[in-house]
């Protein structure tokens, strides 16, 4: 789950935002596992952005009993930044 803080540019809009990759496996006990959870990322700083961009975040777990099952930690964020229509 993609976590945002702040806002584009008045001018603008977050027309797309996409994480890499999109699913995660997780391994540790099933029952610190609700299905309901989701892995989140680290907060994506959005503040007066007025162009496309990627960064690199990282993945927070949803309970610390669970582990990442793949040795990659960190996910990338594709952000696609349009200009507002006018009104």
């Amino acid at each position: 789950q993609l976590v945002t803080v702040g806002k584009v540019h008045e001018d603008f809009i977050l027309a797309k935002a996409e994480v890499i990759p999109p699913r995660i496996n997780v391994r540790g006990p099933e029952s610190k596992f609700k299905v309901k959870e989701k892995v989140r990322t680290s907060p994506v700083d959005l503040t007066g952005l007025d162009h496309s961009t990627t960064v690199e975040v990282d993945l927070i777990l949803p309970q610390p009993e669970l582990r990442l099952a793949e040795a990659k930690t960190r996910a990338t964020v594709i952000l696609t930044i349009e200009k507002r229509s006018p009104p």
